[in-house]
């Protein structure tokens, strides 16, 4: 049986290199690298949900197998179509702060008409689902109505509460069904670009000092991330192209 390659972790270069303040441009492409491989994995994840979602919507959960109240129907298809919108916004629109990943911004590259889907997305995400605007307008509907009342009652005053929200929202379904293919298919040509960048630097640096002292403890133990010698080696040989997600107990 063929023996797994030497596989290097990036990111632990790419902290050496930051530190010695050498080859700049290497650990520069590196984090983009990085931040775009990220972004890439939310755009997926969000399709992931939107998959589920439909897959909800054909099957009436589990093929009718269970009957839910419309009520638990709707809180997971809203769960699922809001945290759709999040990681979208999160991969393509949200700025980086004290030291978090921060997106590739997709809006330059966008049509009229995609740039309208994009900034619902957005708005929704920002002004209904991570912050909350009472009895503001966001994409033509006020989704968070709320007011505390007072109702004359026998010569006096009664307390109520009269409060509405929007949950699932099919608009915000069909931006996220065009976008997200869209968004996918422009950060994954500039993921390829710089794994090709990648490529040629390390070619180019390879005999430099400081890059061959960065990967001594860089190395990245396929056989821990896939579990069994079978598994790395088909994952080698393929390419080494490995996007999934984990539940953990």
């Amino acid at each position: 049986m063929p023996s797994l390659p030497r596989t290097l972790d990036l990111s632990n270069v790419r902290e050496h290199l930051v530190k010695a303040g050498s080859l700049r441009r290497f650990a520069s492409t590196i984090g983009t690298a990085l931040n775009t491989q990220s972004c890439l994995l939310d755009l997926r994840q969000s399709e992931a949900n939107l998959e589920a979602l439909r897959e909800i919507t054909i099957n009436n959960f589990l093929g009718n197998q269970v009957a839910p109240s419309e009520q638990s129907r709707e809180v997971v298809e809203t769960a699922l179509l809001e945290g759709a919108a999040s990681l979208y916004v999160r991969a393509t629109h949200s700025g980086s702060k004290n030291s978090s990943r921060g997106s590739i911004q997709v809006k330059d590259y966008l049509s009229e008409s995609e740039k309208k889907d994009h900034e619902t997305i957005v708005a929704v995400r920002n002004e209904a689902v991570a912050h909350v605007y009472q009895n503001k307008v966001v994409a033509n509907i006020n989704r968070h109505r709320g007011a505390v009342l007072l109702v004359e009652h026998e010569g006096g005053w009664r307390p109520g509460v009269a409060a509405s929200r929007v949950t699932f929202d099919r608009h915000l379904l069909g931006c996220l069904t065009r976008q997200l293919p869209v968004a996918t298919r422009i950060i994954s040509s500039k993921f390829d670009e710089l794994l090709r960048q990648l490529a040629e630097l390390a070619g180019r640096e390879e005999s430099h000092p400081d890059f061959q002292t960065a990967i001594k403890g860089s190395e990245f133990s396929l056989l821990d991330f896939f579990g069994s010698e079978e598994k790395a080696l088909k994952a080698a040989a393929a390419g080494l192209n490995a996007w999934t997600m984990t539940s953990r107990d």
